[in-house]
């Protein structure tokens, strides 16, 4: 899912603070690296006041599902009706509509409600998911022909034991059209209650650098640097 929020996206922002998140800031002090592709060394330059601060969830984009799972779990106590049942590894395989509902059926599970919410990409929709009746062909066109905002990049963390970057001045931020990974970013965690601080560097890797990914995760400690 998503690393980041901003100030502007609001209905997310007030999600987190009602489910009492913690938050933490994106790292952007120190210089950021900008590789040009020609085989030059790489510029360094300030973008620390180029964009908008950046949050993420402490935990990552899981906290919030859990969260939200979680408070459904409650408000169904709460209400004395049967508790809510979350599935994972349960991929939705069909979805037939029917005069009393919708039955949706997957790998080991069967189920029927009001309504559906399709929470995937829509290619993903169209591809994996089959339907009765059959969706309009110029529905699913359109389902095959949406673009999913960084649905071509794959993302990669690398933890190490210190943030060795930001004693150096930098704050982990860069863009290479070499590769292996075309973007990077600082990843790392604060301590929290229930885990210990820890360091890493998140980047993506698009089909384009596929094989200079590979050789990224076979490189050692000291050829990543």
């Amino acid at each position: 899912g998503p690393a980041w929020f901003w100030p502007h996206q609001r209905a997310i922002r007030s999600v987190v603070d009602l489910m009492g998140l913690s938050v933490v800031e994106q790292y952007r002090e120190g210089l950021a690296m900008y590789d040009a592709g020609h085989g030059d060394a790489p510029d360094a330059f300030d973008a620390s006041m180029q964009s908008s601060p950046a949050y993420r969830l402490d935990g990552g984009i899981a906290s919030l599902v859990d969260a939200l799972a979680a408070g459904m779990q409650a408000a169904a106590r709460q209400a004395a009706v049967p508790p809510v049942s979350v599935r994972l590894h349960a991929a939705v395989q069909s979805l037939a509509q029917h005069p009393d509902g919708v039955v949706v059926r997957g790998h080991g599970f069967r189920c029927t409600a009001n309504r559906v919410v399709m929470a995937v990409p829509p290619r993903v929709v169209a591809r994996d998911v089959s339907w009765t009746p059959p969706l309009p062909d110029s529905v699913r066109e359109i389902l095959a022909d949406t673009v999913t905002w960084m649905g071509h990049a794959m993302k990669c963390v690398v933890s190490y034991e210190a943030p060795f970057w930001r004693t150096a001045g930098r704050s982990g931020y860069a863009v290479s059209w070499r590769g292996p990974l075309r973007e990077i970013h600082d990843a790392c965690t604060p301590a929290g209650a229930s885990h210990d601080a820890a360091y890493a560097l998140m980047g993506f890797a698009s089909p384009r650098t596929t094989h200079a990914a590979i050789a990224f995760r076979d490189a050692t400690m000291d050829q990543r640097r």
